[in-house]
Order: structure tokens, then sequence, then C-alpha cells
């Protein structure tokens, strides 16, 4: 069955963008306290 598949994808894709955007965030709040201490 192609559904499944293109289901299971979806997911992958869904958790890809939130684990870019986490780090994103995480790196940007970090990148922020560096120039704070500065």
């Amino acid at each position: 069955m192609i559904i499944p598949m293109l289901y299971k994808e979806k997911i992958k894709l869904k958790q890809m963008s939130f684990v870019i955007s986490y780090l994103y965030d995480f790196f940007y709040a970090f990148h922020i306290d560096e120039l704070n201490n500065k």
C-alpha cells in the first residue's frame, strides 16, 4: 500500500521540522546570551 508510506513520510517530515525549529530556537537563544555577555 502506498498510503501508509506517504503517511509515514509526512510524520517524519513533521518531526524533522520540529527538531529543526527546536535546534534553531536553542542556538538563537544561546547566541543572544553570548552577545549579552560581551
